[in-house]
């Protein structure tokens, strides 16, 4: 059995998982204590399943790969430190490592989950990741929420809309809307116009949404009825406001 710092695999505790699943520096953490180790990311050596072939089997559940959302509350990615503590062995007491907490609340601590976090974030804007060391998960709990309403239904506007004309009714929104497909040639781009003035569908208008959390704002796309094309993707870019105050978001 390994139980030695001197064996292959070290003592039998979490710590093997560490060493084999994680390099930080391009190395994996070592045997002795080590304080906030940089860059740590997942080992993509095959000693462990290898978490880019975890997202691609994941996105592999979808035809379009941009319909998967992950979210994960987990101890943070950093600070990653190692300390030792004395363990007793057969051979006598050794000073074994073990991970420090990378984070801690009333509810208890959190190793940094270094391997999960890489797999959220290998999904972009469609993973969540926060933090189990919050007092309150409800807030947690409410922007998951978010995220999955927001993907889902296709519509809301991450952030709020500039109203390019103030005297007009309604937000006049400065948007770029088209439909994108992939094919053997590359993605074929159809653009989608602002309906009104005699626009034809499909066409595209902004509306008022209290659902819409983070921009109170909804894209609304009429296509007279007919449905899109299998696996095309509906993308938006609107001018927003980022500055505080900004007079063209009331």
């Amino acid at each position: 059995m390994q139980t030695l710092l001197t064996d292959p695999l070290g003592p039998p505790t979490n710590y093997r998982c560490n060493q084999l699943g994680h390099l930080c520096g391009g190395r994996p953490p070592g045997l002795t204590a080590a304080t906030n180790l940089q860059d740590c990311h997942s080992a993509e050596d095959g000693r462990l399943i290898k978490i880019s072939e975890l997202v691609a089997f994941f996105k592999g559940l979808k035809a379009n790969p941009n319909d998967v959302i992950v979210a994960a509350i987990t101890g943070p990615a950093t600070p990653y430190s190692v300390t030792t503590m004395p363990h007793r062995r057969s051979t006598g007491v050794q000073n074994e490592p073990e991970i420090v907490p990378s984070c801690a609340s009333a509810n208890g601590s959190a190793a940094p989950a270094v391997r999960i976090h890489d797999f959220v974030t290998a999904f972009g804007d469609n993973g969540t990741f926060l933090s189990i060391c919050a007092d309150d998960f409800s807030p947690v709990m409410a922007r998951i929420g978010q995220e999955v309403a927001r993907r889902a239904s296709l519509e809301c506007l991450a952030a709020p809309v500039a109203d390019m004309d103030l005297q007009t009714a309604g937000v006049q929104a400065h948007c770029e809307v088209y439909d994108e497909i992939s094919s053997s040639v590359g993605p074929l781009r159809q653009l989608i116009p602002a309906c009104g003035g005699g626009i034809s569908p499909p066409c595209w208008r902004v509306a008022a949404a209290p659902k819409c959390a983070q921009s109170g704002v909804q894209m609304l796309v009429d296509r007279a009825g007919a449905a899109p094309d299998p696996g095309t993707v509906l993308n938006v870019i609107c001018e927003t406001c980022d500055k505080p105050g900004d007079p063209r978001c009331p």
